[in-house]
C-alpha cells in the first residue's frame, strides 16, 4: 500500500512524501514480491522524479541492496528479538530510537527524530556569478565594424628592423583589437544566482509568471490571484515539457556528446561538482606544484626548415572561414577574452587578417606569446580534496589559438599517421578506451582458446605523464612537419 501526502511544511527539493507499506510473508515467493516492489517504486519515481520516498516494512528474509540501490537502510536496531526491521529511504533524513512495544505487538515501537536532515538550501550556498549580456544587436554591430577595419594598418606599424619581435606585436595589437571592440558591444553585466534547488526546466517565462502571482498575492485581488494561479500552472507545464522535449533531442541527434549529456541528465550523475576551498595561498601552491615538473633545459628550441625548393605549409581564406565557423560559441574564452562567439558570428570579417597571421606563424616557424599563454583552472578531480595531486590544470586557451592548431592538426595527421602503431587509440579519430579494452579483452580470450594457456597483463600508469614531456626534444617523427614544438 502507497500513501501519497503533502506535509505543509517540507523541504523545498521534494514536492511529495510517498509512503509504501510492504509485507513479504514468509512462505512468499521472495522474487516475486521484489518485482513488484521495484515496478511500483520505479512507476513513482518516473512520475514523480522529486518526491521523497519511505518504504517501511519487514524484509528480514529478503535483500533491497539489488532491488532498491539509491535507498539506504535506516532502521538497524532490532524490532523483534535479533531480527531488523527495515526502512528505506533519503540518506540522513532521520535518527531512529527504539520505544516499547504498542499494546501486545511483539515488535517494538520506533520513533523517527527528524534533526538529522538538512535542507539541501542549508547544505549548499548559493553560487553567484557574472554574465555578460549580450544585445540583440551586437553581432551586427561587430560585423559592421570588422568590416570598416583597415587590418594592413596594424601590420604597417608593426615595421621595423627587429621583424620576428614586431610581428608578434602585430598579432597581439589585432587579438587586444578584436577584444576591445567586443568589450565596447557589450558593456553590461548581470550577476546570477544559482541555488542548488533549482529546477532545471525553470526559464524565464516561469520567474515572470512568479513574479505575477506574488503581486497579485500581495495586492489582495482574489480574482487576479486566480487568474495569476491559472497562467503559472499553464506556465510551469510548458517549461517542463520544453525542457522533456529538450533532453529527448540528445538522444535524436548523432552528436556522442549531446547523448552522453542527456543520459547524465537522466541518471542524475554528477549533479554537483566538488569546489575549490577559498583559501588565498591556493594559487601560488599550485604554481609552484605544476613548476616542479619543469625540466632545467635551457638549450634553445630546434626549428627545422624545410628543404630546398619546398614551401613551407600555408593555409587558405576558405579553410580559416570553415574553421571559425565551426567553433563552438558556448566554450570559455581564453586570456585574450574573445569569445567563440565573435568569433563564428564574424568569420568572413575576420578570415583575412587570421589568415595573414597563421601564414606568417608558419612561415617564420614560430607562436607569437599570446597565443601561447593559458589561464589555468584547477577542478578537483574527488569529491575530497586531500593534496595538491587532487586537481586537474585545466588550461584556458585563446579559440585562435586552437583554430590554428586545428588546420595544422591536419596536415601533421597525414605526416604521422603512417607511423602511428595500430593499437594507439588515444588522440585519434574514432578510437576510445573502450576500443582499447575491447582489443586487449578479444585478445586475451582468443589466447585462452589454446589448451594450457594463461595471459598476463601489466597496467602502466605515468604519473604526469605530459607534465615532464621536454618540448625542446621532438621525436623522429616530426622532423618532416615543419613546425616547431612550444609549451603552453
Amino acid at each position: 500500500m502507497t500513501v501519497k501526502c503533502r506535509p505543509h511544511y517540507l523541504p523545498r527539493e521534494f514536492t511529495a512524501v510517498f509512503v509504501t507499506a510492504v509485507y513479504i510473508p514468509p512462505g512468499a515467493k521472495a522474487n516475486e514480491a521484489l518485482k513488484e516492489l521495484h515496478n511500483n517504486i520505479s512507476s513513482l519515481q518516473h512520475k514523480h522524479p522529486e518526491a521523497f520516498y519511505v518504504v517501511v516494512g519487514d524484509f528480514n528474509h529478503v535483500n533491497l541492496t539489488d532491488t532498491l540501490p539509491k535507498f539506504y537502510q535506516h532502521v538497524t536496531i532490532p524490532t523483534r528479538g535479533n531480527n531488523t526491521n527495515k526502512l528505506h529511504q533519503q540518506r540522513d533524513a532521520y535518527r531512529a530510537v527504539p520505544h516499547p512495544h504498542l499494546g501486545f505487538s511483539d515488535h517494538i515501537s520506533i520513533m523517527l527524530l527528524p534533526p538529522a536532515y538538512c535542507p539541501l538550501l542549508r547544505r549548499h550556498t548559493p553560487t553567484q556569478r557574472t554574465i555578460t549580456v549580450w544585445p540583440s544587436d551586437a553581432v551586427p554591430a561587430l560585423q559592421d565594424c570588422f568590416q570598416r577595419t583597415d587590418w594592413q594598418i596594424f601590420r604597417e606599424a608593426a615595421v621595423s628592423v627587429r621583424e620576428r619581435w614586431t610581428w608578434r606585436n602585430y598579432t597581439s595589437a589585432v587579438l587586444g583589437y578584436i577584444s576591445k571592440c567586443t568589450e565596447d558591444v557589450t558593456t553590461s553585466t548581470r550577476t546570477v544566482t544559482e541555488y542548488p534547488n533549482q529546477k532545471p526546466w525553470l526559464n524565464a517565462e516561469v520567474r515572470s509568471l512568479l513574479k505575477a502571482r506574488d503581486a497579485a498575492f500581495r495586492s489582495g485581488d482574489r480574482l487576479a490571484l486566480r487568474a495569476a494561479r491559472r497562467q503559472l500552472t499553464a506556465g510551469v507545464k510548458r517549461a517542463k515539457a520544453a525542457y522533456a522535449q529538450r533532453i529527448q533531442g540528445h538522444f535524436t541527434s548523432n552528436d556522442p556528446r549531446s547523448m552522453w549529456r542527456g543520459i547524465k541528465c537522466i541518471t542524475d550523475y554528477n549533479t554537483r561538482d566538488a569546489q575549490c576551498p577559498r583559501d588565498p595561498s591556493l594559487p601560488d601552491a599550485l604554481n609552484n606544484f605544476y613548476a616542479c615538473f619543469d625540466d632545467p633545459n635551457t638549450s634553445p628550441s630546434t626549428r627545422f626548415t624545410p628543404p630546398p625548393g619546398e614551401e613551407p605549409l600555408r593555409v587558405t581564406a576558405a579553410e580559416v572561414r570553415r574553421t571559425l565557423q565551426r567553433i563552438n560559441p558556448r566554450k570559455a574564452a581564453g586570456p585574450d577574452n574573445i569569445s567563440g562567439r565573435v568569433l563564428k558570428g564574424c568569420a568572413y570579417q575576420l578570415t583575412e587578417v587570421l589568415t595573414d597571421i597563421f601564414n606568417t606563424s608558419l612561415q617564420q616557424a614560430a607562436v607569437p606569446t599570446c597565443l601561447k599563454t593559458a589561464t589555468i583552472i584547477p577542478i578537483p578531480k574527488t569529491p575530497t580534496v586531500t593534496g595538491l595531486n587532487d586537481y586537474r590544470p585545466v588550461a584556458l586557451t585563446p579559440i585562435v589559438m586552437k583554430c590554428f592548431e586545428r588546420l595544422v592538426m591536419a596536415h601533421i595527421k597525414d605526416c604521422v599517421d603512417a607511423t602511428v602503431d595500430p593499437h594507439q587509440y588515444a588522440y585519434r579519430k574514432n578510437r576510445s578506451t573502450e576500443d582499447a579494452i575491447s582489443s586487449v579483452v578479444h585478445t586475451a580470450l582468443t589466447h585462452l582458446e589454446n589448451k594450457d594457456s594463461y595471459v598476463r597483463l601489466l597496467f602502466v600508469d605515468f604519473t604526469s605523464a605530459f607534465n615532464t614531456i621536454i618540448p625542446q626534444t621532438p621525436g623522429p617523427e616530426t622532423h618532416n612537419t615543419w613546425t616547431e614544438l612550444h609549451p603552453v
